[in-house]
């Protein structure tokens, strides 16, 4: 990775995830965000400790910015997730039959009696 897409991910990635556009990230992942440090004018993971997922979210974050991927994305990626996530638990809460409780026919207790 050059330095230039490092530099260039790196001030995208604090972006996104200043703006909370960037969810779901692992304990992996931060754990290594919080050892991503500066070595004599790079960033890398600390001594002794793993920098790739780091390196991956730079590369995604500097790939954001490409005409390429605005091109093939044309779309907010985030409220397209989350409407996918919407209609997957609204799929399951209907096949398990799950509702909120004011419905009629569950509200009967007569046979509680």
């Amino acid at each position: 990775m050059t330095t230039g897409v490092k530099r260039l991910g790196a001030s995208i990635l604090k972006t996104l995830i200043e703006e909370d556009r960037l969810i779901n990230f692992t304990e992996d992942m931060v754990q290594e965000l919080y050892s991503f440090i500066n070595k004599s004018g790079s960033w890398s993971g600390e001594s002794g400790k793993h920098d790739d997922l780091v390196m991956a979210l730079l590369l995604f974050s500097w790939a954001t910015n490409e005409s390429f991927f605005k091109e093939i994305t044309n779309s907010d990626l985030r409220r397209s997730f989350l409407e996918k996530q919407e209609n997957i638990e609204e799929e399951i809460y209907s096949f398990a039959g799950i509702t909120d409780g004011n419905e009629s026919e569950y509200t009967d207790n007569s046979w509680l009696l």
